[in-house]
C-alpha cells in the first residue's frame, strides 16, 4: 500500500527590483517536489502571455493531463483569452476517424470552459501541410477536414478561429513558399522558416487587435486613454504547438 500522502499544487511569489536575477530553489523535507515553472511577470502594464506548447503535440496530449490538477494551473493564472493550437501532426493521423478527433477536440474546449469560464478562447487552425505525389507538392487532404471542423466545433462553443491556412493564401502556398529564393517554408512543406512564422504571427496579431477593436466598439466601449491604463493587464494563454 502506498504511503505517499496527497499532493496539490503550490505557488510562492516574491517582488524583486528589474535587472538580472538568479534563481536557486531548494526542497524541504523528503518529499517528492515537482517544479512546473516560473513566472516572471512585471508591474507595468502589458499583455501577459504564456506559451505552453509541447513538440508534437496533439488534442490527446492534453486529454490524458489530470483534468483538476490542469485546471487548477489554468485558475490560477486566470486568463482572460485561451489560444488552442493543433491540427498539423493530426493531419497525418489518417487512422483516426474525422468524427473522432471532433469529439476530443469538444472535449478539450470542454475542459477549458470548466478551468476558465469566464475566459476568451480562440482556436488557431494550422497552417498548410503539403505532401509529396505522382503529381508534384499537394496540401494534405485531411488538413482540410481538420480545419472545417476546427471551424464548426469553435463556432459551437462560442470561440473565435483563425484561419492560418487562409492567411498564407489557401492550398499549395506552403510548397510555393519553399521554393522561393527567400524561402519562408522548410523543405519538409511542414514548417515554416522565420519569415514565415513571422508573416502568420502579425497576421495573428492583427486579427486579434481588430477583433478587440470591433468588440469595444459593439459594446459602446471606448478606447482606453494611455494616460489612465488598466492596472490589471490581459492575460493570453496559448495551449498547443504546431
Amino acid at each position: 500500500m502506498s504511503t505517499r500522502g496527497a499532493s496539490g499544487s503550490a505557488w510562492r511569489s516574491f517582488a524583486a527590483p528589474d535587472g538580472p536575477h538568479r534563481i536557486e530553489v531548494d526542497a524541504t523535507g523528503d518529499g517528492d517536489v515537482r517544479l512546473f515553472g516560473t513566472v516572471l511577470d512585471r508591474d507595468q502594464v502589458g499583455v501577459m502571455y504564456d506559451a505552453l506548447g509541447i513538440n508534437g503535440a496533439r488534442v490527446t496530449n492534453v486529454l490524458a493531463w489530470d483534468e483538476a490538477h490542469m485546471a487548477e494551473q489554468i485558475r490560477h493564472r486566470s486568463p482572460d483569452l485561451v489560444v488552442l493550437a493543433y491540427g498539423t501532426n493530426e493531419s497525418g493521423d489518417t487512422d483516426v476517424p474525422i468524427e473522432t478527433y471532433e469529439r476530443q477536440l469538444v472535449d478539450l474546449l470542454g475542459r477549458i470552459a470548466r478551468a476558465a469560464p469566464s475566459a476568451s478562447c480562440m482556436l488557431l487552425g494550422p497552417p498548410d501541410r503539403a505532401v509529396h505525389t505522382h503529381d508534384g507538392w499537394g496540401t494534405v487532404p485531411r488538413l482540410l477536414d481538420i480545419i472545417a471542423t476546427q471551424r464548426r466545433v469553435a463556432h459551437a462553443a462560442g470561440c473565435a478561429f483563425f484561419d492560418q491556412l487562409e492567411a498564407m493564401g489557401g492550398p499549395g502556398t506552403i510548397a510555393q513558399w519553399a521554393d522561393e529564393p527567400q524561402p519562408r517554408a522548410q523543405r519538409d512543406r511542414v514548417h515554416l522558416a522565420r519569415e514565415g512564422y513571422v508573416q502568420l504571427g502579425n497576421a495573428v496579431a492583427t486579427g486579434l487587435i481588430h477583433g478587440y477593436g470591433a468588440w469595444r466598439s459593439e459594446t459602446g466601449l471606448a478606447t482606453p486613454a494611455a494616460a489612465t491604463p488598466d492596472p490589471s493587464p490581459p492575460q493570453a494563454t496559448n495551449l498547443g504547438t504546431q
